[in-house]
């Protein structure tokens, strides 16, 4: 569940208006809602395929399916578009100076193939 401070910061990011407190009860409603769901599909995805785990592959059908991620999308560009630096350089592989890759792989990390 999201706080009613968390949900009025993200919708206060979006605009410049004041947002009501009636307003913002009604919006924190809403965005618990649409995590429930989005929760209670991923879990399905997961359980579809036979895992009880959700995975990157689970979060992107989602993404897919609400026909944010397209075929000439990519995850990493929708990252750079909506998180904040501290999270994208995090999550997307970049080449630093001297091409280092950023974030830096363990050894018992397979994810940079």
């Amino acid at each position: 569940m999201l706080t009613a401070k968390i949900a009025k910061s993200i919708f206060a990011s979006a605009g410049n208006a004041p947002i009501s407190p009636a307003a913002s009860h009604h919006l924190t409603h809403i965005t618990n809602i649409f995590f429930e769901q989005a929760m209670d599909n991923l879990a399905s995805y997961a359980k579809h395929a036979g895992r009880n785990s959700i995975m990157d592959v689970d979060a992107k059908l989602l993404l897919k399916r609400q026909e944010v991620l397209h075929d000439k999308t990519c995850l990493e560009a929708l990252a750079h578009q909506h998180l904040p630096r501290e999270l994208w350089d995090e999550l997307c592989v970049s080449a630093t100076a001297y091409n280092v890759v950023y974030p830096y792989k363990d050894d018992d990390d397979d994810d940079y193939e």
